[in-house]
């Protein structure tokens, strides 16, 4: 803990970053600490409903984007403390405050209506190349949201007081009032998000609020089925996300393992320490698909490589008993919050669980790893399967192979 001394009224004070708590009043996130010798709260301007909250860790319930922002918003008070006990100094309530939301004294904060019509201006206005039927539906957006401010009373909300929750507000405004379908509601959020990412980068916001909105997608039926797999660029990606939350941290490890194995997320949670093996120095794992006294037919056995090697040891330190992996507690929300890795990490994809087993797949497909060897490692009663369901081949691996045999 950051602490210096300094002298007051003929003794020592020691400046320390106090410890903080959060609660939920009223459905609203308020932050606790001891400031000056007396209890303080601010609210954080997130709401929660009736969720539960971790008041010492922040942790709310079956939210794990609002979590993510709750941890953020602790770290820069931390890091707002930190920057005055350096100096000597205690920071005021404002001096705090202006720490945790990014306010700042020497940029000029606009209206969020002066804000996205300077975004429109430039995008869209007279000196745009766009067309002009998208100069003319991001009209129609901007004029949705503009008198959905009206309605609610906001209309000179600034842009620094637009959060995560006004995006669901407008999406069911626009739905309500507007008589349009869901997917043109989206895209009213989808120009307002656009406008603050603008806000972002003329320094009158420090974060687009919008960043971890998860929009549901709509697509289009296709007729055939589309395997769902990560490039090796996305998974690197998500490799290389760092500053997560413990319990994203290990949903995020849970689906890197199955990437790197190919096995699904049942049998990880029943796989077994005897179930590593070596033979001439090649680790490999050799278990059963779904539950260790499973049918022989649904045997497999996959190497381990050197970034699945460095999972386990970080498992091994965690895991209890006989258990390979270290145990789940939040099962019903592994897909949500790989949503949300996903979003942090810039996949724009809607990933599940059962993209690791089809990543791994399509991986050794194009690393030209022979189908029945494939077959082997999933644990396929079928050859059929891994070839129609799993194995998506890349166009660079049948340039290459074409013009080599």
């Amino acid at each position: 803990m950051a602490k210096i001394q300094k002298k007051q009224n003929n003794s020592e004070r020691v400046l320390r970053i106090p410890d903080v708590a959060f609660s939920n009043r009223q459905g609203k996130v308020q932050i606790r600490f001891k400031h000056g010798g007396e209890d303080r709260k601010l609210s954080l301007n997130q709401t929660i409903g009736k969720r539960k909250i971790d008041s010492k860790t922040g942790y709310i319930e079956n939210d794990p984007i609002a979590t993510q922002l709750l941890l953020e918003y602790r770290n820069r008070f931390r890091e707002t403390y930190k920057n005055f006990i350096l100096r000597g100094a205690e920071p005021s309530i404002e001096d705090i405050k202006d720490g945790i939301f990014f306010r700042t004294t020497s940029t000029p904060i606009p209206s969020l209506k002066v804000a996205m019509q300077d975004y429109f201006d430039q995008d869209y206005g007279k000196d745009s190349k766009k067309d002009e039927k998208t100069i003319e539906k991001n009209g129609y957006m901007m004029r949705y949201v503009l008198e959905w401010l009206n309605d609610i009373g906001k209309s000179d909300i600034s842009v620094k007081s637009i959060n995560a929750n006004h995006a669901e507000q407008l999406l069911n405004w626009v739905m309500a009032n507007r008589s349009v379908e869901k997917e043109h509601s989206r895209r009213s959020v989808g120009f307002l998000e656009r406008a603050l990412k603008f806000s972002v980068n003329n320094g009158w916001i420090a974060r687009n609020p919008f960043e971890y909105v998860l929009m549901e997608k709509k697509f289009k039926r296709q007729s055939k089925p589309i395997t769902k797999f990560l490039t090796p660029n996305e998974v690197k990606a998500i490799e290389q996300l760092d500053n997560l939350q413990p319990e994203l941290a290990l949903i995020r490890d849970y689906f890197l393992f199955s990437c790197y194995t190919g096995m699904d997320e049942i049998t990880l949670r029943v796989a077994k320490k005897e179930w590593l093996k070596d033979k001439n120095g090649q680790a490999y794992i050799e278990g059963f698909r779904g539950k260790p006294d499973g049918d022989i037919h649904h045997q497999f056995v996959v190497p381990i490589c050197p970034k699945a090697e460095k999972l386990i040891e970080k498992f091994t330190a965690m895991s209890e008993g006989d258990s390979l992996l270290p145990i789940m507690t939040y099962n019903q929300q592994i897909n949500i919050m790989l949503k949300c890795i996903a979003k942090m990490a810039g996949v724009n994809k809607p990933v599940s669980f059962g993209f690791g087993r089809k990543t791994f797949a399509t991986t050794k497909i194009n690393d030209g790893v022979r189908i029945e060897i494939i077959q082997l490692m999933m644990g396929h009663t079928s050859i059929k399967t891994t070839i129609g369901y799993y194995a998506h081949i890349d166009i660079n691996t049948v340039l290459k192979e074409g013009l080599t045999k």
